[in-house]
């Protein structure tokens, strides 16, 4: 599903981007972290989960897809990886990058968005939310199937940094993937505040990391940019 209200495709920076979504960290912060780091006002607009289930879903606007949704310049958008594309080009990040920097970036965000995001981190998510106690069983696997998943979607990208010498994830400049890799960091690994009843959660994603140095290295650069550390320390507010 692409972009709503529109029948050409926005090419200038968004002077404003409305972030539907739960009252969570989740998918939307990629897209958070993406219009910070590329000076693009933005806006969460907070959907309850009550209200998700009994008014929205399915209807309207949200007829198709789940959240998040944006709203850029007016314009309502949804589905994570095209709305990531599409602020990122109209902020102009993908001008001037070599070929097949971009193209990596945009598949590997979809594969970031397919196993990690899309089925086995919900799982683990659906036990919390069931208040299944960290140890149980069934939450372990949950936590072991995430891990490989994360794993899987993470070793190519670590394997191309290493075979071409790149700093980020997708060539030597800051491309959206590596704010939704990014993401998984803020909110797992160096999360000030952290919620005791996921700490299997921030184990395993911190090992996660840790298997991968080059992407860990990235990320460590990403949180020492002095814009990161003023959307972090806002965002910890």
């Amino acid at each position: 599903m692409g972009c709503m209200g529109s029948s050409t495709e926005m090419t200038t920076k968004p002077t404003l981007v409305k972030i539907e979504y739960f009252p969570l960290l989740g998918r939307a912060e990629s897209l958070r972290m993406l219009c910070h780091s590329q000076d693009i006002k933005y806006e969460d607009v907070t959907i309850t989960l009550e209200k998700w289930g009994g008014e929205l879903k399915g209807k309207g606007d949200y007829a198709k897809g789940g959240l998040p949704h944006c709203v850029i310049d007016g314009k309502r958008c949804s589905e994570t990886v095209p709305m990531l594309k599409m602020i990122a080009k109209c902020a102009g990040m993908y001008k001037g990058v070599d070929a097949e920097c971009a193209k990596w970036n945009d598949e590997q965000m979809e594969v970031l968005n397919g196993g990690p995001m899309g089925g086995s981190g919900p799982w683990y998510f659906a036990n919390v939310a069931k208040g299944v106690a960290i140890g149980d069983e069934g939450r372990a696997q949950a936590i072991a199937d995430w891990k490989k998943t994360m794993c899987d979607a993470f070793a190519p990208i670590e394997a191309k940094m290493k075979e071409k010498s790149w700093t980020m994830s997708a060539g030597n400049t800051m491309m959206p993937l590596d704010c939704q890799i990014f993401s998984f960091y803020s909110e797992f690994v160096i999360n000030e505040s952290a919620d005791a009843g996921l700490q299997d959660g921030y184990d395993m994603m911190t090992e996660v990391f840790e298997a991968h140095p080059c992407m860990k290295k990235m990320v460590e650069t990403i949180a020492g940019m002095d814009k990161c550390k003023a959307f972090l320390g806002a965002r910890m507010k």
